[in-house]
């Protein structure tokens, strides 16, 4: 059987659309061990390899299971990440959040970095890939989470700093007024209706649900006020309707500090800059 002849079954068998194509190349390309998809589409008349295997992952994904969890990696800005069920697959949006991050210091300042909530690792290790010089450490409350970060890290020889705890206010006294930017893709869906059914059946609820859905941003800006440095800044992934919230809940805290929001690809508003 050629590769051409397994993919036509595979669309056959759920109809076309019902099943992301791109996840059905995905599967092709990993058990043909091509180096990438556009490799697998110009060698559709190769006779495919692994039959069995990719059946039994094809039957996996047909019933909704994130293709990443399938293969036990993901990509993310150039970077390949191992993934389990224990952390949140990271999406197209949060790459666009550290490339706005990564652009808002000096290349050639040496800031200090905490990403609250690292998961996999991505932001933190996406922001040292591309900033060698920046110290960068990622917490979580998750053990679990923190190991994959840790995998992460040693697979990519990325020197991060991983720190097991809730949220910030773990961190000891001598990092107080050291941190520059505090990033962050915290969970923000305050009802489980909300989700792709997918989604809620595969993602940890860990790493989606706040109820309120303005908790973790709250947490996270509390905690995180003794531990800015002068002209600190946070840096949010966040539901557009998170804007008018978050405003009110900072004119208090944070007096003199402003918002800007900013849109993604999709021209939604998905990311919150606070300069202190």
């Amino acid at each position: 059987m050629t590769i051409l002849s397994v993919y036509q079954q595979a669309l056959q068998s759920v109809g076309i659309g019902a099943v992301d194509s791109f996840s059905i190349h995905q599967l092709l390309q990993f058990h043909n061990q091509m180096k990438d998809v556009n490799t697998l589409l110009t060698h559709l008349d190769q006779t495919m390899k692994n039959v069995e295997s990719f059946n039994r992952d094809f039957s996996r994904l047909k019933k909704g299971e994130p293709v990443a969890y399938i293969l036990g990696f993901t990509s993310f800005l150039g970077m390949t990440l191992k993934v389990n069920t224990t952390v949140l697959i990271p999406r197209q949006e949060t790459e666009e959040l550290v490339l706005k991050a990564i652009q808002l210091f000096p290349s050639v300042n040496k800031i200090n970095v905490v990403d609250v909530g690292t998961g996999s690792g991505a932001i933190a290790l996406a922001i040292k890939s591309r900033m060698p010089h920046w110290h960068v450490m990622g917490t979580d409350i998750s053990q679990p989470a923190l190991k994959i970060a840790k995998t992460n890290a040693n697979h990519l020889h990325l020197d991060i700093s991983l720190r097991h705890g809730d949220g910030l206010g773990f961190l000891e006294t001598k990092l107080n007024h050291t941190i520059h930017l505090i990033i962050s893709n915290p969970p923000y869906v305050a009802n489980e209706q909300q989700l792709d059914p997918f989604v809620k059946q595969y993602e940890p609820r860990l790493a989606l649900i706040a109820n309120p859905n303005t908790q973790f941003y709250e947490q996270y800006l509390k905690e995180g006020k003794r531990l800015l440095a002068p002209k600190g800044m946070f840096a949010f992934e966040i539901d557009p309707s998170l804007v008018s919230p978050l405003q009110n809940m900072t004119k208090t805290m944070y007096p003199s500090a402003t918002w800007t929001f900013l849109k993604d690809i999709n021209g939604k508003t998905r990311f919150a800059l606070l300069y202190t």
